[in-house]
């Protein structure tokens, strides 16, 4: 086993976990640690495990989902039998991500199978509401406030045919102070494809289900999506998300994002630019959004997706496009509740239009005219989503930037911003 060198920067001394978030507090903000680690799966989770185990336990110890999910699996047949197809269908297809959870649960000092739960949490919700054969249909009057997947997205070609991608990570406000930012060289024994990547991860989550860029140039945030149909025992979204990181290119990225056996769904907004971190490609920037959705009628035939195509030639929706966490191509039923916000914040994109330039794209997602459900969320009633930080994904210059506060330039506070070379 290789020992594993760790760097751990935190990039505001006043840095807090989840238990000591406090919105009272005088600062303005929270900090975001950067963790840098290497070596094969058991390294890189074990890695994470030891240096965030008090985000962790607090994060477990203070999840009621978790707490209740975790109940229901050990009280009953049916939730100890969808434990079991779980972990059977995702240890089989991704068994090198089951072990870097097994090793961050050792680190970490906490259970396996909480961890286990925690990544699979809407997969398990699903399926512990009403349920028939491999078809579950979810009662409307349940609260789901597992964890705010609620995001927003904008996306296009600026004039000289550059791939532009911003991102805005919503969650619940408590998850403040909470994610890092993980830097990673993975290789070894064991290790199936090597890959260096950076993505924001949540304690006890696999990366990742925020945003993330690898050394191919294939870079991309996530969105949620809420079907109301789910299929019990497929695979979760966080290990196709995980899987993802290590695409080397968009049609690589597309098979992995489209593979088959799906348990709910996702929005996926990929960007690849190979050409600007290897001058021996010469492919033009590509620019993807897809969305999944689990296909009930063929479990085990080929998935339901749709994809939008940004190209210099013309290509499907090559103007823009704003998503949110409601299906904008795919026909399915979704929850009501869940896409009350993506309804709100998508009506005000279009009514803004087309954004040219940084400032004004930054300036929809810093868009707070919409009181009730604006596109930038401040967890005020009735709008219970919180926007944790903006990302804009800059490849050309190989770089992303991060904002801590509003990314309106003329709201936020600008030194509240990150500035990350992409050199692996």
């Amino acid at each position: 086993m290789n020992i594993v060198l760790v760097g751990l920067v935190y990039c505001f001394f006043h840095a807090r976990v989840l238990s000591q978030t406090n919105l009272d507090s005088k600062f303005d903000h929270v900090g975001l640690p950067q963790l840098f680690a290497y070596g094969n799966h058991w390294d890189i989770g074990f890695t994470m495990g030891t240096t965030f185990q008090k985000q962790i336990k607090d994060r477990l110890n203070n999840f009621d989902t978790i707490q209740d999910l975790k109940k229901w699996v050990k009280s009953t047949d049916f939730g100890k039998e969808t434990y079991r197809m779980y972990l059977f269908t995702n240890n089989q297809t991704f068994p090198e991500y089951v072990i870097e959870l097994e090793a961050m649960a050792k680190g970490a000092e906490v259970n396996f199978e909480d961890l286990f739960i925690l990544n699979m949490r809407n997969e398990f919700m699903n399926a512990k509401d009403e349920y028939t054969g491999y078809m579950v249909e979810r009662r409307l009057s349940r609260s789901y406030d597992s964890r705010f997947d609620d995001c927003s997205d904008y996306m296009t070609l600026d004039t000289l045919g550059n791939p532009v991608l911003a991102h805005n990570e919503d969650g619940d406000v408590f998850a403040r102070g909470t994610s890092f930012l993980l830097w990673a060289k993975i290789f070894g024994p064991g290790v199936r494809e090597e890959v260096d990547f950076v993505a924001l991860v949540y304690p006890g989550e696999l990366a990742t289900n925020a945003f993330f860029a690898n050394k191919f140039g294939v870079a991309g945030s996530l969105n949620g999506l809420y079907p109301k149909l789910t299929y019990i025992g497929g695979l979760g979204r966080l290990f196709i998300s995980r899987d993802l990181l290590g695409s080397r290119n968009d049609n690589e990225a597309l098979q992995r994002i489209c593979r088959p056996g799906q348990s709910i769904g996702h929005n996926y907004n990929i960007i690849f630019c190979g050409s600007c971190f290897n001058q021996s490609f010469f492919q033009s920037p590509v620019l993807i959004s897809v969305e999944t959705a689990p296909n009930i009628t063929n479990l085990k035939g080929v998935p339901r997706y749709s994809t939008a195509h940004f190209d210099q030639n013309g290509g499907e929706n090559a103007q823009y496009l704003f998503h949110a966490n409601s299906y904008l191509r795919l026909n399915v039923e979704e929850m009501p509740d869940k896409i009350t916000s993506s309804e709100h914040r998508m009506k005000r994109a279009a009514e803004i239009g087309r954004a040219d330039g940084w400032d004004n794209i930054l300036k929809i997602l810093g868009d707070t005219k919409d009181i009730s459900y604006p596109i930038y969320r401040t967890a005020s009633p009735p709008d219970t989503g919180f926007t944790l930080m903006t990302v804009a994904f800059k490849l050309n210059e190989q770089k992303i930037e991060i904002y801590l506060e509003n990314p309106d330039p003329d709201k936020g506070n600008k030194k509240s911003k990150i500035s990350l070379s992409l050199e692996f």
